[in-house]
């Protein structure tokens, strides 16, 4: 079976006037413009840890390089994040409104992650990168569209449940030898809800260890192509 995302993930609840610092620096992908997540002049009450949430509104680009980047509720509203080089990323909670977290050989542990949460949001996981969460809901209401592509021998996303298309729509792209595993897997959930599933080419695999359940309310579609199982 998959393994299981547990609670210890859930990290310290902070003081009761702990601030939620909002990015400030600049930079754009793909790969251009980076900005350092570790200095405290790119976010407005300094570079957040596991007690205080951190929001990205500016649609600029925070870079996570080799280090560990923390945060209580990470909301990307309007931005992107790049975690590379071995780096990675802790939050309670993430939500991704418009924008893009790209996980390159790193790692992103997470217990709820919301994709497309208000807005057009992705997780690209790419180079053996891997996203391991206790939720994950792609598409959450209606006209939000979330995606999340895993590709690649080596990369991963471990997820106790996950959902595609709550009330949005979703797509979970699984390619060139990457793999999913996770406890549960919906398609189309809600009445509205649209979700797809792709799993292409050799070596890529879905796993689940409960119930796939494919246009609950909604609807849905699973694919699996190209040497795929």
């Amino acid at each position: 079976p998959p393994p299981r995302v547990v609670a210890a993930l859930a990290l310290a609840a902070p003081a009761a006037n702990a601030q939620s610092p909002d990015w400030t620096g600049s930079g754009s992908p793909p790969y251009s413009g980076f900005v350092n997540w570790f200095i405290d002049s790119h976010w407005t009450a300094g570079v957040p840890d596991a007690g205080t949430d951190a929001n990205i509104n500016n649609g600029g680009t925070a870079t996570i390089d080799a280090n560990l980047g923390e945060a209580r509720d990470l909301r990307i509203g309007f931005g992107n994040i790049i975690v590379q080089d071995n780096g990675e990323l802790s939050t309670q909670t993430g939500s991704i409104g418009n924008g893009t977290v790209f996980l390159d050989g790193s790692t992103w542990n997470t217990g709820r992650l919301d994709v497309g949460a208000a807005g057009t949001g992705a997780v690209i996981i790419n180079l053996g990168g891997a996203l391991n969460s206790v939720e994950t809901v792609i598409g959450l209401n209606a006209g939000d569209a979330g995606t999340v592509t895993v590709n690649g021998a080596g990369s991963a996303m471990h997820s106790n449940h996950i959902t595609v298309g709550a009330s949005g729509f979703g797509s979970l792209d699984v390619t060139n030898g990457a793999s999913v595993d996770t406890g549960a897997l919906e398609l189309g959930v809600n009445a509205g809800g649209s979700g797809t599933v792709t799993v292409d080419g050799a070596g890529s695999t879905l796993n689940s260890d409960g119930a796939i359940v494919v246009g609950d309310h909604g609807e849905g579609r699973l694919t699996i192509s190209g040497g795929a199982y």
